[in-house]
């Protein structure tokens, strides 16, 4: 792969989705890890899709009455 055949979405795929490192796609392309870190910046890419949509959501608020009193039902299950 040259420099000039890396797209947009070439590069997202490399990057975020198999989640190579920026050296190891300079390294494979031959493009400066600097140009590399622009283009990523640019495109807003992050890593690993799993670090992409943060921590899963966990239910902070306060259980009602009748949740509470399901609770020996859930664990039963």
């Amino acid at each position: 792969m040259d420099r000039k055949a890396l797209t947009d979405a070439e590069l997202k795929t490399l990057y975020e989705e198999k989640g190579l490192s920026q050296g190891e796609i300079a390294h494979r392309t031959g493009i400066p890890k600097g140009t590399l870190s622009d283009r990523i910046k640019a495109l807003r890419l992050t890593r690993g899709r799993a670090r992409a949509q943060g921590p899963p959501d966990v239910y902070t608020g306060t259980l009602t009455q009748p949740q509470i009193a399901a609770l020996p039902e859930l664990l039963d299950w």
